[in-house]
């Protein structure tokens, strides 16, 4: 749990967050933090766009494009 900040990187907490494995009574306490702190709570939502779109990325198939060049080094 998230008693203080020092003792896990926010960025882990903000990646499990994204990727839905954060523990439940963990992210209620992560949310209240965010909540406190806008700043994050917009990079937050940011890189769920980010995370989201590049979920749909893989699924474009145009020769050419760059998503072709950089699909064999996204696994």
């Amino acid at each position: 749990m998230i008693n203080a900040l020092s003792d896990k990187n926010i960025h882990e907490y903000i990646c499990h967050f994204i990727d839905g494995t954060l523990e439940e009574e963990t992210q209620r306490v992560f949310l209240k933090y965010v909540e406190e702190n806008q700043e994050l709570e917009s990079f937050i939502a940011l890189s769920v766009q980010g995370s989201q779109t590049l979920k749909m990325l893989p699924q474009a198939d145009y020769p050419g494009d760059l998503m072709s060049r950089l699909r064999p080094h996204m696994n």
